[in-house]
C-alpha cells in the first residue's frame, strides 16, 4: 500500500514537471499570468506543478490547449525519450533513404554503362553485317539495336539504328518497311540538328523512292543534296540525279552528272578511305550508264576496276554488284562462258548472303544466257522461278525484270499468246517505274511479236521505237531495231522506205 501511494505521488510530481514545462515552452511570463490566461488560480496551479494535487482530466485537456501540446505528451511514460526516440528513428531512416538512394543510383549508373556497352557492340555488330553484305543478319541485330535504343533513351543510337533498319530492308526488298524507317531516322536527325546523319537517311531514302518509281519526290531530294556544303551528300546528290536521269533515258544528262560528281570527288581534302568509298559508288553508276548506252566493253573495263575498288575498302555489296555486271557485260557481247562464269559466281554470294534480290537478277540474267545458247527450255523454266520469287518478295523492279525475260524465252519458243502477254505486263511496270530502257525493251519484244504474227503496222512502230532508241542513246536498242529490219521489209507492201 505504501508503494502505491509512493507511486502515485511520484506521478503527480512527473506530471507537474510536465505542466511547467510546458508553460515555460509555451512563453508565458509566469505562472500567475498562465492561470489567468486559463481561468484558474494561481494556487491551483501552483499546486499541479508541485504535484500536490491530482490534476483532473479535463483540467489537463485545458492546459494541453493552451500550451500547444497533445494530450498525450502529459501522459505518456516518457515524452522526451519519445521524441528523441523519435528524431533518431526519423535521422536512421533519413540516413537509410539516402543509403538507398546512392545505392539505386549506382544500380542506375551500372545499367546504364552496361546499355552503352551493349548499344556499342550492336552498332559494330550491324556495321559489321553491312560491309560484308549479310543482309539478313544486318536486320536481326539493327533490330534489337533499335529496341535496346529504345530501353535505353538514347535518341543518337534510336536515329543511327533506323539507319540501317532504312539500309537492311531496301536491300532486302521491304520499300514500305524502309521508307519508314528512314523518315523516322530524319526526323530524328533534325531534332538532334545532325546535319551528316540528315543527309545519310535522305540519301537511303532517294534509293527507296527511286525503286518505288516516285521519281519526283527523289528527284528533289537529290537536288536539295547536291547544293549542300558537305561533301558527301553534294557527291552523293548528283550520283543519284544521274541515277534517275538514266532511268528515264536521259542518258546524256546522267553522263553530265556523274562527270560532275567524279570532279567533286577527285578533288575533295577528304581522307583517302573517304573518298575510296565515293569512288566504289561513282564507279558502279558508271558501269550502270555504260551498260545502258549498249557500251559494253567500257561496261566491263568499269566493273572490273568497280570490283577491286570494292574490295581494297572491303564493300561486299559493291563486290557482289561488279561480278553481276561483268556477267551481264559478258552477255550483251555474246561472250556466253564468261557470262556463265561470272553469273555462278553472283548467284554463289547471294546463296551465301541469303540477297534474294541478287539472286533473282542472277536467274533473269541466266535465262537470257541460256535463251543466247538456244537452250530455251532451261531458260522459260529460270524465268518463270525468277518471276514467282520476286511476286513473293513483292518487288516490283524485280518482278518486271523477270516478266521481260519470260516474255522473251516464251516468244523464241514462238509461243506468242504466252510472249505477248508477260511482255505487255512488264512494259506496263517499266512505265509505272518510269524505267524507259526497260520499258523500251519490252516494247522491241513485242515488235517482234506483231512480226511473227505479220501484222500490218509494223514499219510504223519499228519507226518510232528506232527514234526513240536513237534520241535516248540506247545504242545496243537501236543495233538490236536495225537487225529486225529486213523482217520489217518484208512486211511491207511496195511502200517506198
Amino acid at each position: 500500500m505504501i508503494n502505491m501511494d509512493l507511486r502515485i505521488e511520484a506521478g503527480r510530481q512527473e506530471l507537474g514537471k510536465r505542466i511547467q514545462s510546458a508553460i515555460m515552452e509555451a512563453d508565458y511570463d509566469s505562472l500567475p499570468a498562465f492561470a489567468e490566461h486559463v481561468g484558474m488560480s494561481r494556487a491551483l496551479i501552483y499546486q499541479y506543478v508541485k504535484g500536490t494535487v491530482l490534476v483532473q482530466l479535463d483540467r489537463l485537456q485545458e492546459i494541453a490547449e493552451a500550451t500547444g501540446k497533445p494530450l498525450e505528451w502529459f501522459l505518456a511514460t516518457d515524452p522526451h525519450g519519445a521524441t528523441q526516440a523519435l528524431a533518431q528513428m526519423q535521422v536512421t531512416l533519413a540516413e537509410r533513404d539516402h543509403a538507398l538512394a546512392e545505392e539505386r543510383k549506382q544500380r542506375l549508373e551500372q545499367v546504364q554503362e552496361f546499355q552503352q556497352e551493349q548499344l556499342r557492340l550492336l552498332r559494330e555488330l550491324t556495321a559489321s553485317h553491312r560491309r560484308t553484305g549479310e543482309k539478313a543478319a544486318m536486320l536481326e541485330s539493327a533490330l534489337r539495336w533499335r529496341e535496346l535504343a529504345r530501353q535505353a533513351g538514347d535518341e543518337v543510337a534510336l536515329m543511327e539504328s533506323h539507319l540501317y533498319l532504312g539500309h537492311a530492308w531496301y536491300t532486302l526488298g521491304d520499300l514500305e518497311q524502309a521508307e519508314q524507317a528512314l523518315r523516322e531516322a530524319l526526323e530524328h536527325a533534325e531534332a538532334l540538328k545532325r546535319p551528316a546523319a540528315r543527309y545519310s537517311a535522305q540519301q537511303e531514302l532517294i534509293r527507296v523512292l527511286q525503286a518505288q518509281g516516285r521519281l519526283l519526290e527523289a528527284s528533289e531530294l537529290a537536288v536539295e543534296a547536291s547544293v549542300s556544303e558537305l561533301w558527301w551528300p553534294q557527291w552523293a546528290g548528283l550520283v543519284s540525279l544521274a541515277a534517275m536521269e538514266e532511268q528515264m533515258g536521259e542518258l546524256k544528262a546522267a553522263g553530265e552528272h556523274l562527270a560532275e560528281a567524279r570532279e567533286v570527288v577527285t578533288q575533295a581534302d577528304e581522307p583517302v578511305e573517304r573518298r575510296l568509298a565515293a569512288t566504289v559508288y561513282l564507279l558502279s553508276n558508271e558501269t550502270n550508264l555504260a551498260l545502258a548506252q549498249g557500251r559494253h566493253q567500257e561496261a566491263l573495263e568499269l566493273a572490273t576496276r568497280l570490283s577491286e575498288a570494292a574490295a581494297v575498302i572491303g564493300d561486299r555489296d559493291q563486290m557482289r554488284e561488279a561480278v553481276l555486271n561483268l556477267g551481264i557485260a559478258h552477255l550483251r557481247r555474246g561472250e556466253l562462258d564468261q557470262a556463265a562464269a561470272q553469273l555462278a559466281r553472283a548467284a554463289e554470294w547471294a546463296l551465301l548472303t541469303e540477297d534474294q534480290r541478287t539472286s533473282i537478277l542472277v536467274k533473269v540474267f541466266q535465262s537470257e544466257c541460256h535463251r543466247q545458247r538456244g537452250e530455251l527450255a532451261e531458260a522459260k523454266r529460270l524465268a518463270r522461278t525468277a518471276l514467282e520469287e520476286a511476286q513473293k518478295e513483292q518487288a516490283d523492279q524485280l518482278v518486271l525484270e523477270a516478266e521481260l525475260a519470260l516474255g522473251r524465252a516464251c516468244l523464241a519458243q514462238a509461243q506468242l499468246g504466252d510472249a505477248e502477254h508477260h511482255l505487255e505486263r512488264s512494259r506496263k511496270l517499266a512505265g509505272e517505274l518510269g524505267r524507259r530502257r526497260l520499258e523500251l525493251e519490252a516494247e522491241i519484244a513485242l515488235l517482234e511479236v506483231a512480226l511473227a504474227r505479220e501484222q500490218p503496222d509494223v514499219r510504223v512502230r519499228w519507226g518510232e521505237l528506232a527514234s526513240q532508241a536513237m534520241q535516248a542513246g540506247f545504242e545496243d536498242l537501236r543495233e538490236a531495231l536495225l537487225a529486225l529490219l529486213p523482217q520489217v521489209r518484208e512486211g511491207e507492201t511496195g511502200e517506198e522506205e
